[in-house]
């Protein structure tokens, strides 16, 4: 199916990098056929969604019906730092100010 997914850790199969993908249109109740895509569910681990009972358990725990899993699952956020440094020219650099008009460098940027 088309469209964005949500990438979350999957809670059967105890992964911890975000391989079980959610298609945005999982669970939507479509106004012709009035079929829910819970099909569109996949873990990408250890293709836990394609075990029998998995979609069902995987349903219940995001609408919240039926029982929870025993087993929970800690989600860790990635830790990002921006530390700006000092970076110095590749090389021999010249202003495009000193270039002519005609060069590709200079059309390049024009057109950006």
């Amino acid at each position: 199916m088309w469209g964005e997914y949500y990438c979350v850790n999957c809670p059967f199969c105890g992964d911890t990098r975000h391989r079980l993908w959610i298609n945005h249109l999982y669970g939507s109740d479509w106004e012709f056929n009035r079929r829910k895509y819970t099909y569109l569910a996949t873990c990408y681990n250890e293709n836990c969604t394609a075990k029998p009972g998995k979609r069902q358990q995987l349903e219940s725990l995001i609408f919240g019906q039926g029982r929870p899993l025993t087993r929970r699952v800690q989600i860790k956020a990635p830790s990002c730092e921006f530390v700006q440094k000092a970076v110095e020219p590749p090389g021999e650099v010249c202003s495009i100010a000193g270039v002519a008009a005609a060069h590709p460098a200079v059309q390049y940027v024009r057109s950006r």
